[in-house]
């Protein structure tokens, strides 16, 4: 886990302690698994991290402030009302904000989705969803002009990925196996994009 957190964010402190405020089902099991890795004293230190788990949401987001004021390293709360979640983030209020809600919500999506959509996302507030598109091997697809695509109404290709590039995806961009389409559709527009690109 520290070397994957190195990959995915260099120049994150080390955490030698964590603190879980909140003794919920969610608090115990977080508890239990750093059990054995925890440190004995108290107090926060910059090598401190912190769960907030309680079911009180305003109390969740302090706690994770007042840890920052007092010099933690990392703060994760727990929130359960989704509109907080944006507000967090777009603040950049703490440095995790964990929805079950949302968690749930997007794990069901990419369950029920096909195996050419790759990975969904609600959009809190607004009336669509991204959706991660693979061009896999063997497709029809491969070779053809992105305006071959019947897309649904109001779909739009925000971008394409291609290996380690991304770039903005036209009517003539030729798509290759492999390639990853991020798009923004309506909700419930989502099986006839797998149609699509079922190909």
């Amino acid at each position: 886990m520290r070397r994957f957190l190195g990959v995915v964010q260099p120049g994150l402190k080390t955490v030698q302690k964590v603190i879980v405020a909140g003794a919920g089902d969610t608090g115990w099991r977080v508890a239990r698994d750093l059990e054995r890795t925890v440190l004995d004293d108290i107090g926060i230190t910059p090598q401190t991290a912190i769960v907030a788990s309680t079911d009180d949401d305003e109390n969740n987001i302090i706690a994770c402030l007042l840890a920052r004021k007092l010099g933690a390293a990392f703060g994760v709360a727990l929130i359960s009302k989704p509109d907080y979640v944006s507000i967090i983030n777009e603040a950049n209020l703490l440095d995790r904000a964990v929805s079950p809600y949302i968690t749930t919500i997007n794990a069901i999506l990419r369950f029920v989705r096909g195996a050419a959509i790759r990975a969904t996302t609600l959009l809190q507030n607004v009336p669509g969803e991204l959706l991660e598109i693979r061009i896999p091997p063997g497709s029809a697809w491969s070779g053809r002009a992105l305006r071959d695509a019947r897309l649904p109404r109001r779909a739009v290709v925000a971008a394409l990925v291609r290996g380690e590039d991304a770039a903005i995806a036209t009517g003539d961009t030729v798509l290759r196996e492999g390639d990853r389409l991020v798009v923004f559709a309506p909700r419930g527009a989502a099986a006839r994009l797998e149609a699509v690109f079922r190909k």
